[in-house]
């Protein structure tokens, strides 16, 4: 799956960074653009706004990490002409750049830049601009640049593209059923949030039968616990229903009973809590109707109780009983 195309191609958050990155270079701005995507997803970024502006503007790639101390203008005087001409006691290198005119109709894309390269780089920005246009690529937020238009990738995306990414990577999962598949991409959101590559990784190489090793047990997990609300909680009153449904006639003649002080008669506003009560063996003792059940829908009953009261308590199903959830 070509996951990191549909992420800058076809979500929406991460196209609509691209396209206003594309927008500005169109209208002949230059960009300071500040993304924390890892260093392989910023090479298929670079790849996306390439594909846009390309039949306007020449994209060429600098690395920064290639720049010597001499400075971006010799750098790219070494790249793009015979250097050995260029004579800067009698011209600057902006000047010699332009009347060779090799970075006409170009963009000149900076990237993998450490931070002490910056000051450097943005003494010559002014007469970088008069070049040619450029992108500057950072992952750092704080860096403010004055005169470049800055363009933030975290403005752009959202949890909803994370988890439709993690959505479209599950629902690759043949072996997993769709129940599954959708926990599972609300598994990777909770626990890998704005990581892409992180959020792929563990959905393409999830185990059902062995979660990681801090989730093993029940033990509270917010990340796994918000995971699993989303995916289980309507699966267990979606069950509650179709158990009431199979029992209706033999819940009905244990009521009327009380549920938080109110008197209930309809068999389908029985909470898990009150069906769980009419099945136990004091009611006869009491003179009343004990809910009588085959051994199957007596622990599915139970289990669903203990599953809801669980999760309504702020702790995590074990990986056997989501298996039992969702199959």
């Amino acid at each position: 799956m070509d996951w990191d195309r549909i992420w800058w191609s076809d979500t929406h958050g991460p196209r609509a960074f691209i396209a206003a990155l594309a927008e500005c270079v169109l209208c002949g701005e230059s960009v300071h653009i500040v993304c924390k995507a890892g260093q392989s997803l910023r090479v298929s970024m670079r790849h996306a706004a390439r594909n846009v502006i390309d039949p306007s503007v020449t994209v060429r790639y600098v690395d920064a990490a290639q720049v010597s101390g001499e400075g971006i203008g010799l750098y790219l005087i070494s790249e793009y002409t015979d250097h050995a001409k260029y004579r800067p006691n009698t011209e600057h290198w902006s000047e010699y750049l332009n009347r060779k005119g090799v970075l006409r109709s170009t963009l000149l894309w900076i990237h993998n830049i450490e931070y002490d390269f910056i000051n450097g780089l943005f003494k010559e920005s002014r007469r970088l601009r008069g070049v040619c246009l450029y992108i500057i690529e950072t992952d750092n937020e704080d860096l403010q640049l004055t005169g470049v238009k800055r363009i933030n990738a975290g403005d752009y995306i959202t949890e909803y593209d994370y988890l439709s990414l993690a959505s479209r990577v599950a629902a690759e999962r043949e072996d997993i059923s769709g129940l599954w598949q959708r926990y599972l991409a609300d598994l990777a959101l909770e626990l890998h949030s704005g990581d892409v590559e992180q959020i792929v990784a563990f959905v393409e190489n999830f185990e059902i039968h062995s979660m990681p090793m801090e989730h093993r047990t029940s033990i509270t997990d917010k990340a796994v616990w918000k995971a699993q609300l989303r995916s289980a909680f309507h699966l267990i009153e979606e069950a509650r229903n179709a158990f009431i449904k199979r029992n209706e006639q033999v819940i009905t003649d244990c009521l009327p009973e009380l549920q938080f002080y109110q008197e209930i008669s309809n068999p389908y506003d029985c909470e898990l809590g009150l069906l769980c009560s009419l099945t136990s063996a004091k009611r006869n003792d009491e003179g009343k109707k004990r809910l009588i059940l085959t051994y199957d829908e007596y622990d599915e009953l139970h289990f669903l109780h203990n599953a809801r009261n669980q999760l309504a308590h702020n702790k995590c199903l074990t990986p056997n009983e989501m298996m039992r959830l969702l199959g």
